[in-house]
């Protein structure tokens, strides 16, 4: 009788663990060549704040060399990509489906590099939506940031503006109105 309720007890732990696993999305995150160099990918409760901010906590982590996550299908998420710069939200309210499926970086951001030709030297170059009022200013959203010229910057697909901060403690100055930034591409300004 105890043989019989142990193979019972064993069978329905394993049933659960197979109706478990059926609600599992694995998959990966990829990004073509010329995107910058990802560092990590997190993953957090749709609504969540993201790597860096207050209050970041991670659902998932994923790291070189293949990017792999493994996820509940029936949650919704928020996924950040770690980059040189700011981190990158590059889905929103995403819930997995199907065992194929990839996050794909390019179908959501885009890459913009300035190369800051008869500008400043800088101590940032700042990518900011394209209403926004400047890094001096409170209330001021980054949405990318990294320390010099000719770098790419990740960022979500649509239209900026680009700031450059000196080195010597100047006001920033705006030196593109507007960067228009495609899903899979490469917007150069120089």
């Amino acid at each position: 009788m105890k043989l019989k309720n142990l193979i019972f007890s064993t069978f329905v732990a394993l049933l659960g663990t197979s109706v478990a696993s059926a609600a599992d999305w694995v998959g990966k995150v990829t990004a073509p060549d010329f995107f910058p160099k990802i560092i990590s990918v997190h993953v957090v409760q749709a609504g969540t704040p993201g790597p860096h901010e207050p209050k970041y906590k991670e659902i998932a982590i994923a790291e070189a060399p293949d990017f792999s996550l493994k996820l509940d299908t029936t949650k919704k998420y928020d996924v950040w990509c770690t980059v040189p710069g700011v981190p990158v939200r590059i889905r929103t309210n995403w819930q997995p489906k199907g065992d194929d499926e990839e996050i794909a970086i390019d179908k959501t951001c885009g890459v913009i590099v300035f190369y800051g030709d008869n500008q400043i030297r800088p101590k940032w170059v700042t990518v900011t939506p394209e209403n926004d009022r400047g890094p001096d200013e409170k209330g001021h959203r980054v949405v990318q940031k990294v320390a010099s010229y000719r770098t790419a910057m990740l960022v979500p697909a649509g239209d900026y503006a680009l700031w450059v901060t000196g080195t010597l403690n100047a006001r920033s100055q705006r030196v593109v109105e507007r960067v228009r930034v495609l899903p899979g591409k490469i917007s150069r300004i120089d």
